[in-house]
């Protein structure tokens, strides 16, 4: 018995243990960020092991999607799923892929292409 829980602690602390520290540009990312639209404010959390929320940015904040994210270069790329489900016996909304390229890290700013607003650090 001791032996198998030994086994199990020694698995666990080698898989865990192979995820790899975030780069220096995931550091920077790892977060939660303001992204201003026309009339909303959309705020998205990006976390540690490359999930992430997005939810808008008011008094009763509801989610808008969750999904996952990575660096590819300095392009940031998000993979959601809209958190809102569609009409019963709907097709299931699909997962969207976008691809943001980061012109500037900063610690407290993400400036994207020209034309588009910065991503601001709220947290």
């Amino acid at each position: 018995m001791l032996v198998r829980i030994a086994i199990g602690v020694f698995i666990a602390l080698t898989v865990n243990g192979c995820r790899p520290a975030p780069s220096e540009k995931e550091r920077l990312i790892i977060g939660t960020w303001d992204r201003t639209g026309m009339d909303f404010t959309e705020r998205t959390t990006y976390r540690a092991d490359h999930t992430l929320e997005s939810t808008f940015d008011s008094s009763d904040p509801k989610s808008l999607s969750k999904g996952t994210w990575r660096l590819e270069g300095d392009t940031l790329v998000e993979e959601v799923i809209p958190a809102w489900q569609p009409v019963p016996n709907e097709t299931p909304f699909p997962k969207q892929i976008s691809r943001t390229p980061i012109l500037e890290f900063q610690a407290n700013k993400l400036v994207r292409e020209p034309g588009r607003p910065p991503l601001v650090r709220v947290k």
